[in-house]
């Protein structure tokens, strides 16, 4: 297997998979609204590129992720994909293998990927999907379809039987535009509800941080709780795998 951790704001790996996979331009648009905490229609207005209409491969990815990216928008992608030597490591440059992806099976989640993720995967007959995964990496993970309806659809039968290309989601940490506060509270709060629904280890509250959710006269404690959730949320990231 390997894998690497890179920018869309550096290199337009996803972009290039995506066109090979290839993908739907309109799921990949669903789930990236999804992941924004916003509309395809926001998406659209924002960049200045018309929604896919259904069933579209037409519109140019690559368009898409360097228009997110001027706004400001960097996203992290984890790349899976066979090596052929077999000696594991990081994916270097162009670096190509006869099969795509990898079985999802196979797959596992990676030091500080968040617990909402997009995922790009390909099917056995060739055809790709994006969707969300929701704790990727784990026994309880899921993948859900956004585009098939509202409410999301379970597609984690179906991404199980496939090739896992990527996972991608927002940098919250590096990215300076393109969301507003409400959207990145909303993304956090992503974090958070799946933490609570999800631990993978006890909570690990020290004295200070007793302290500082009790609530007070000022009622501020609550506000100091969830700040609290998320960045025990956030280090838990790294404590994962």
């Amino acid at each position: 297997m390997a894998m690497s951790d890179m920018s869309l704001k550096d290199l337009n790996s996803l972009a290039n998979r995506l066109v090979r996979v290839p993908v739907r331009m309109d799921c990949f648009f669903v789930t990236l609204a999804f992941l924004l905490r916003t509309t395809v229609e926001d998406i659209s207005a924002r960049i200045n590129i018309p929604v896919p209409a259904p069933g579209s491969t037409g519109v140019n990815i690559g368009d898409i992720i360097n228009a997110l990216t001027r706004l400001g928008m960097v996203f992290n992608v984890w790349n899976y994909q066979e090596d052929p030597a077999g000696n594991g490591g990081p994916i270097r440059g162009g670096a190509v293998a006869n099969n795509l992806g990898l079985a999802e099976t196979a797959v596992h989640g990676a030091v500080g990927m968040p617990r909402v993720v997009g995922a790009v995967y390909l099917r056995p007959d060739r055809t790709g999907h994006v969707v969300v995964c929701r704790n990727p990496g784990t026994p309880y993970r899921r993948y859900i379809d956004y585009q098939a309806s509202r409410a999301g659809t379970d597609a984690t039968r179906d991404a199980q039987n496939s090739r896992i290309v990527a996972y991608f989601a927002l940098d919250t940490d590096r990215t300076t535009g393109g969301v507003n506060n409400d959207q990145r509270q909303g993304i956090e709060q992503m974090e958070v509800d799946e933490e609570r629904a999800h631990p993978d280890e006890p909570m690990e509250v020290d004295d200070a941080d007793s302290n500082r959710t009790k609530p007070g006269p000022s009622g501020s404690g609550k506000k100091h709780h969830e700040h609290d959730e998320l960045r025990r949320a956030r280090a838990r990231r790294f404590r994962r795998f």
